[in-house]
């Protein structure tokens, strides 16, 4: 009899790629999501589909694996929203079902923005963090005291179908100029959402190597912002644009004046972090653990990705990318 594997996040973009992946392997998938009904490309998959909300609805009482890759991940999000969808989700979801395995999708904004590269094992201070930030290490902190459970800690995931990371970057695109903030020449790392499917796949074949651990998952090396972004939305627009940059302080002053007046924006200090700052994580211990080696980088996929964005209407996609999972 197929092991179950359940898969939460189901209309999401990490959820949708597990769901589409796992579906093809000896598994037998309970795609869980909080809409009512899923999508028909979803069922498409052989998935079976339980529309659930963590924090309030049944559950399924039982699966052999849980990949864990729900959350609520925003910029504006309150501290209260957060904590009910991050943490409370999480805890119920691993109380209220019995399995034998637990993966957590868990986030590099654990970690304080820093030049110094992340490890595993530095001290983080939650008053560094963002609010998204905070309630992911507390969900990880609840993961942690159980057994049988490991946490995988991505950087910007990315591939086919994403609806949040390739959006922001194509909204930087205004008529024939591309709007830099700041020289987005900071280095950081990526996560193609294969390489993360990959490390999933590596700690579910060998639980006991990997259980109560916690590894960065990233592409192999981290990259130069400001090239993977002009690649882009130039590859994405085929035309002729040119780059306007603007200095750190101008954009951080307009975010917070943004904030203040409590205007609706894509332009906070969340989303001009990830563009400005560095972020970069040590593979190390996946590298030496788990034998994590990650062949996808934005370089050798990038034209997957574009083929995918030309079949979608870019305006239609830059204003609601919800859909973009199972489009």
């Amino acid at each position: 009899m197929k092991p179950t594997l359940l898969i939460t996040g189901a209309t999401g973009f990490v959820g949708a790629h597990l769901i589409r992946h796992f579906t093809k392997q000896p598994y037998r998938v309970i795609a869980l999501g909080r809409s009512p009904l899923a999508p028909k490309a979803l069922l498409k998959t052989g998935a079976k589909y339980f529309p659930a909300d963590l924090c309030k609805d049944p559950l399924p009482k039982q699966a052999d694996i849980i990949l864990h890759a729900a959350g609520l991940a925003s910029d504006t999000a309150s501290p209260k929203a957060l904590f009910q969808a991050n943490v409370q989700g999480t805890k119920r979801l691993i109380t209220k079902t019995t399995h034998s395995f637990f993966v957590y999708i868990s986030s590099s904004s654990v970690y304080p923005l820093s030049t110094a590269v992340h490890r595993e094992e530095e001290p983080i201070d939650p008053n560094l963090l963002s609010d998204y930030g905070r309630s992911k290490l507390q969900a990880e902190k609840i993961v942690a005291s159980y057994e049988n459970s490991v946490i995988l800690r991505p950087r910007a995931i990315y591939g086919t179908h994403d609806r949040v990371l390739l959006p922001r970057i194509l909204s930087l695109r205004k008529g024939n100029n591309i709007l830099l903030p700041c020289t987005a020449d900071n280095l950081t790392s990526l996560t193609h959402v294969h390489n993360l499917i990959l490390a999933i796949e590596t700690c579910i074949r060998s639980p006991s190597t990997c259980a109560q651990e916690t590894f960065n998952i990233t592409d192999a090396s981290p990259y130069q912002l400001r090239e993977v972004v002009l690649q882009i939305i130039r590859e994405a627009t085929d035309r002729r644009l040119s780059v306007l940059t603007f200095p750190s302080p101008l954009v951080y002053g307009i975010s917070s004046l943004i904030r203040k007046l409590k205007l609706n924006s894509k332009i906070n200090k969340t989303s001009l972090d990830m563009l400005c700052k560095n972020h970069v994580l040590s593979i190390e211990k996946a590298r030496s653990m788990l034998g994590y080696t990650p062949v996808h980088t934005f370089y050798n996929t990038y034209s997957d990705i574009m083929k995918w964005l030309k079949t979608q209407d870019l305006n239609t996609y830059l204003k609601d990318p919800s859909n973009a999972p199972w489009s």
